[in-house]
């Protein structure tokens, strides 16, 4: 647009110079002589393509544009692209990855070692009573990471951003385990009637631990048996505990094998040692088998297994001829009742699989059967021909030899089970024909008890009797341990046999009913 106008400017002064040549006085329009003067076409003027030139007569002079003034394209000026100017991706930018960035492990950032992380007491496991632990941690990790980004935009601006970050992170992770290990922190009956001054002298469990700090196997087997073995041949196993305190049923299917398979050991949880075994022949008034040994029971058979708190497991699922006792000849066991010493028991059995013969017990006997009767003190559970209590049993009872208590202490009493004179049924002592019986009883020099409950529809013990000892009756505790069997070995019956305890002392009530609870909530059949 400049170099129209000044060609424009340069016509009109042109032709201004014509015009006053031709109104010249005198008319004169022909070329002046040659003298020293500024001619109209500028003898020295800023072409456009020279600012300063000698014309052909020499004259030097200023034209009517200026000498000097501004060509086209400026001698002074801001060009195009500005010599001082904001390029396209401006000289303070954000570049490729951001003048302010999120660097590969980030301004604020999660560290090396987790946000949720494993605590020191192991976040994946919690004892059986649940506890919820919540632990803190503050790990302090602070790492500096210097990206040193460099990139080159198209104006060339390079620009290096070092970014430290330091981050404390406070990781505060509430875990609720389950101890997969094996503590005090499972509670069982033994438990319970220690609490409460009645300490467990010999514990059984075939299905669970009952005691919370024992660490052994539950039983052992016998593979490669036989439905008859007494003691005898085949491969012994024990089979452990699960860590949450229940019997391995796979580790019993493993040493088994697909053999005919037989327990031959149960052992003691109370950390006395009274371990029973099969046992020994007794008088041969008890029955056509009684002065024989007995056999031991075969566990693999689909009758034995049942769910319990959502194990399988085996129960130890008893035919007649079959039951377990103290070494013959071994005496009483270490911390076992003796003499007049006062006793309890609880046992949790089959009410559906109870027979009816002589006699299923459990309990403190004599560990030489074949010497005749001695005094017995045992829980009985099946139908007898002594004691009866309401409707056509099973019933629990205690078996103080010669005789089956469903309660009462004098002939004619309900529930009396004098061997020879039987009295009328004990209403207060109700029919238990259900898969979970659990019974209690309890002696002392002066009284005896009976209590019981359907262990999956009841949420307290029945009463089924509290009073004096049957008369002629006087406790003189051997301290063997029987299962089963009578204390002469009377081997008629059958039961089925889950878990039980023989305990020191006259338990109260409200122990009992503790007990109770939780083999409830152990949960069987479930």
């Amino acid at each position: 647009m400049k170099k129209v106008l000044g060609t424009i400017g340069w016509l009109f002064m042109v032709w201004s110079l014509i015009a006053l040549g031709c109104t010249e006085p005198g008319g004169n329009t022909g070329v002046a002589p040659d003298s020293g003067e500024s001619d109209a076409d500028a003898d020295t003027d800023t072409d456009a393509d020279a600012d300063t030139d000698t014309d052909a007569d020499a004259d030097t002079d200023t034209d009517a544009d200026a000498d000097t003034d501004t060509d086209a394209d400026a001698d002074t000026d801001t060009d195009a692209d500005a010599d001082t100017d904001t390029d396209a991706d401006a000289d303070t930018d954000t570049d490729a990855d951001a003048d302010t960035d999120t660097d590969a492990d980030a301004d604020t950032d999660t560290d090396t070692d987790a946000d949720t992380d494993t605590d020191a007491d192991a976040d994946t496991d919690t004892d059986a009573d649940a506890d919820t632990d919540s632990d803190t941690d503050t790990d302090g990790d602070t790492d500096s990471d210097t990206d040193a980004d460099t990139d080159s935009d198209t104006d060339g601006d390079t620009d290096t951003d070092t970014d430290t970050d330091t981050d404390t992170d406070t990781d505060t992770d509430t875990d609720t385990d389950t101890d997969t290990d094996t503590d005090a922190d499972i509670q069982g009956p033994c438990d319970i009637y220690e609490a409460g001054g009645f300490p467990c002298a010999a514990a059984y469990g075939m299905t669970r631990r009952i005691k919370g700090s024992y660490t052994g196997p539950l039983y052992q087997v016998r593979s490669n048996s036989s439905t008859q073995n007494t003691g005898n041949g085949g491969e012994l196993h024990d089979i452990p505990q699960t860590a949450d305190g229940f019997a391995d049923a796979d580790a019993v299917d493993a040493a088994c094998g697909g053999t005919t398979c037989t327990v031959a050991k149960l052992y003691d949880q109370s950390g006395f040692g009274n371990d029973i075994i099969v046992g020994t022949g007794g008088n041969t008034a008890g029955g056509d088998r009684a002065a024989l040994d007995d056999w031991e029971t075969v566990i693999n058979s689909n009758s034995a297994q049942l769910t319990v708190g959502g194990h399988r497991v085996y129960s130890l699922y008893m035919d007649e001829y079959q039951g377990y006792r103290s070494p013959k000849g071994s005496g009483a066991g270490p911390g076992m009742p003796v003499g007049n010493q006062p006793q309890g028991i609880y046992m949790l059995a089959d009410g559906t699989n109870a027979g009816w013969h002589c006699c299923w017990d459990f309990g403190n006997v004599t560990s030489t059967p074949a010497d005749g009767w001695h005094f017995m003190d045992t829980l009985f559970f099946g139908t007898a021909f002594w004691g009866s209590g309401a409707g056509d049993g099973p019933w629990f009872g205690n078996d103080m030899e010669a005789g089956v208590w469903m309660g009462g202490s004098a002939p004619n009493e309900p529930g009396w089970g004098g061997l020879d004179n039987p009295g009328p049924p004990n209403p207060n002592n109700p029919s238990l024909g259900v898969p979970f019986a659990i019974g209690f009883t309890k002696t002392s020099t002066s009284a005896y008890a009976l209590r019981m409950a359907n262990l999956t529809a009841a949420n307290s013990l029945t009463n089924a009797y509290e009073g004096p000892l049957p008369q002629g009756k006087t406790l003189d505790h051997q301290g063997a341990v029987v299962l089963g069997v009578g204390g002469d070995n009377s081997n008629n019956s059958y039961g089925t046999f889950f878990e039980g305890a023989i305990v020191q002392g006259y338990p109260t009530d409200d122990v009992e009913n503790a007990v109770m609870q939780n083999v409830k909530a152990a949960g069987y059949g479930q």
